[in-house]
């Protein structure tokens, strides 16, 4: 009996230095993904289904222009009021309450104002279930402000070549 005790006390020791290096390289690999998703230049997004941030890369922080201790734990509501071209949108627009309805958001367009400045961004996002029926939103967030002010130009100088051309055009009639 007292070797059984001997037995069993060996193996729960060994059990506890193992868990204790499973949580280390757990902890190591979590590290480890928070600098490199930190260091993307996509703003990552992660709420609960009230829209309670739950995590945010380092580009999220810095487009919201708050430190990250002030988003953690934020309403997305509060914190990332969106805007179409027609203004600003009721929060049953937003694509956190429009992924409560649709589980897969595609490339969408909205405006956000960073110290009253308009950034353009494109939203994409999924609405995840965990297998206990827990429910959280994660949205992906390019600002591609540079990229429409390039549309923008490339149309006008466009229109310009145009009037220029038709300008030509009648003059040589």
């Amino acid at each position: 009996m007292a070797d059984n005790k001997e037995i069993i006390r060996g193996l729960q020791a060994t059990l506890m230095v193992d868990n204790r290096e499973v949580v280390r390289g757990l902890q190591a690999t979590l590290g480890r993904m928070e600098i490199a998703l930190g260091a993307i230049r996509e703003a990552i997004l992660w709420t609960s289904e009230e829209g309670t941030v739950i995590w945010c890369n380092k580009s999220f922080d810095t487009m919201v222009g708050l430190p990250h201790i002030s988003v953690l734990g934020a309403n997305v509501k509060d914190l990332f009021p969106l805007e179409n071209q027609s203004g600003p949108i009721s929060f049953d627009q937003h694509p956190c309450q429009k992924l409560q309805q649709k589980p897969v958001l595609v490339d969408s367009t909205y405006i956000f104002r960073r110290n009253e400045e308009p950034v353009t961004l494109e939203i994409s996002g999924n609405s995840l279930e965990t297998g206990s029926g827990e429910k959280f939103i994660i949205l992906t967030i390019r600002d591609i402000s540079a990229l429409k002010l390039s549309q923008e130009e490339l149309k006008k100088a466009k229109d310009c070549l145009l009037y220029t051309s038709d300008a030509a055009d009648e003059s040589s009639r």
